[in-house]
């Protein structure tokens, strides 16, 4: 799967809300660099995207998910649905403005998340998208607190992107395994202890491997120097 980084200009913005965890200093090659919000970068966007494209292809071969026939149809009508669904997962958390918890400040979050929204209708260009109005329909499913969305296909969207970005939340020490997985589990309609949650925690090691994150099960508590 090859896509433009439509996401890459959002994840490069620091903080405004707070300098902590806003900026990490690196050096690479004896050359100091600047590395803006390192804790949802352009990896964490990558990783993401491709952890949406993987969860549908498990998923195609996991019948008793409620997902399932759902998928089959969007793949039938619609031949750029994989590519669309990662640019949009690539977007969650692109309008963060701090580190700051869903719990502890709601309303702050739902407007991070307004501004997730924001960004991809703005940032993404009809390349795989038909048309505006499908930019703003996908967009929805970036809005995870608005609990008074009825567009079943919006709703699967939020199901498989929450899977998605959950998945990744093992770069972060406080979380553990079977949270994690527990969590991806009932989003995704399926046994926590089934072959797709295993193969997607695997997967979702080996991205955290090969961009350099941190990975609580490996005890990895810093990011590579290169």
């Amino acid at each position: 799967m090859s896509v433009k980084l439509y996401s890459v200009p959002y994840f490069q913005r620091p903080y405004w809300d707070s300098e902590y965890l806003s900026t990490s200093k690196r050096l690479i090659d004896n050359k100091l660099y600047a590395i803006y919000r390192p804790n949802h970068g352009i990896a964490h966007s990558l990783r993401q995207g491709f952890l949406a494209r993987d969860i549908v292809t498990l998923i195609l071969q996991y019948y008793e998910s409620p997902l399932h026939s759902w998928i089959i149809d969007r793949l039938q009508k619609d031949r750029n649905f994989v590519t669309k669904l990662a640019i949009l997962s690539s977007f969650q958390r692109s309008g963060r403005e701090s580190e700051i918890s869903e719990s502890s400040h709601p309303a702050l979050y739902a407007k991070y998340e307004a501004a997730d929204q924001r960004n991809f209708i703005e940032g993404v260009d009809l390349t795989y998208f038909c048309c505006r109005k499908q930019l703003r329909r996908w967009s929805r499913a970036l809005r995870w607190g608005d609990e008074n969305e009825i567009d079943p296909h919006v709703i699967n969207l939020k199901l498989l992107l929450k899977a998605a970005h959950t998945l990744d939340l093992r770069r972060i020490p406080s979380f553990d395994k079977n949270r994690i997985c527990d969590d991806v589990a009932s989003y995704l309609g399926v046994d926590p202890n089934s072959w797709i949650i295993k193969k997607l925690w695997n997967q979702s090691g080996n991205y955290l491997k090969m961009s350099g994150d941190r990975d609580l099960e490996l005890n990895k508590t810093e990011w590579s120097a290169a």
